[in-house]
């Protein structure tokens, strides 16, 4: 505030020393701008007489214009802002000094009235002088209405809510399940290790596979899945029992025509090739 004050009083006296000591522009005041570099998109007019708006205006453009220019010191005229504003200053000091002689400022009494808050006349509130309000009992059943209404409403409310709620927590809880399957799958292809090595002109395979839900065939106490490719007879078999093909099956989910429940699954009689093929696609291709 003291700068502000100080700055104030500076360009005052810059004021009274390059125009008038009257301090009230006359028909004839000259206000020269200082000269502006090619990069200010703006030409300035000197102004005589009483500044318009205009003149106002285009000058506090300019200034923001070269006080933009603070950033860059290659650009920026430090002597160039303070003539600006200094012009600036005396062109609104011009306006207010003139507009201070022809009294055209607001009065104390309009600032009063337009501060003052109107008083609702008796009509605007609801009844003129002839019309007699409503009695006590009658305004309290017309405020129990609303009263009941928003009462009603809150259950309601309420209900929607416990719905919302409920519909969040089973989305959660469907997410839930479905980040333990990835993170179960994650783990399992970690620890999922395939043996390969060739015997007799035969390529042998021992691996522990999963199944669509990310389980390890070893955690539902199925011994390693081995199966070979024979060179010679280009064919591929399964180097298994029937019950634990037929249990195989069931662990991927597949091939239900060709096995029977029993205590454990049971291969139908006659289906081994067909059972051999299906296993192979799922575990190979």
């Amino acid at each position: 505030m003291q700068l502000s004050q100080h700055l104030f009083g500076a360009q005052m006296a810059v004021y009274q020393a390059e125009y008038s000591k009257s301090l009230l522009p006359g028909d004839q005041s000259v206000y020269l701008p200082p000269a502006l570099p090619s990069h200010i998109p703006f030409t300035l007019e000197r102004v005589v007489g009483v500044p318009s708006d205009e003149d106002i205006k285009t000058t506090q453009n300019a200034v923001r214009d070269v006080d933009s220019l603070a950033v860059n010191p290659r650009l920026f005229d430090a002597d160039l802002s303070m003539k600006l504003s200094q012009h600036l200053f005396n062109l609104q000091f011009a306006r207010y000094t003139h507009s201070s002689a022809q009294g055209n400022f607001v009065s104390d009494s309009e600032i009063e009235e337009s501060l003052s808050v109107p008083r609702p006349t008796q009509e605007q509130q609801g009844f003129t002088l002839n019309e007699q309000p409503l009695n006590r009992s009658e305004e309290q059943n017309d405020t129990r209405i609303p009263q009941a209404a928003r009462v009603s409403e809150a259950p309601q409310e309420s209900a929607r809510r416990q719905d919302i709620m409920e519909a969040m927590k089973d989305t959660m809880d469907r997410s839930k399940d479905t980040l333990d399957n990835i993170n179960r799958i994650l783990m399992a292809i970690k620890r999922d290790q395939c043996m390969a090595y060739v015997l007799h002109n035969s390529q042998h395979w021992n691996k522990d596979p999963l199944n669509k839900q990310g389980v390890l065939a070893s955690e539902r106490g199925l011994p390693r899945l081995l199966y070979k490719y024979d060179q010679h007879g280009y064919s591929w078999s399964i180097s298994l029992d029937d019950d634990h093909i037929a249990s195989y099956l069931k662990f991927f989910g597949i091939g239900a025509d060709l096995i029977h429940e029993d205590e454990v699954p049971k291969l139908n009689a006659g289906k081994r090739s067909e059972a051999e093929k299906l296993l192979l696609a799922q575990v190979i291709w």
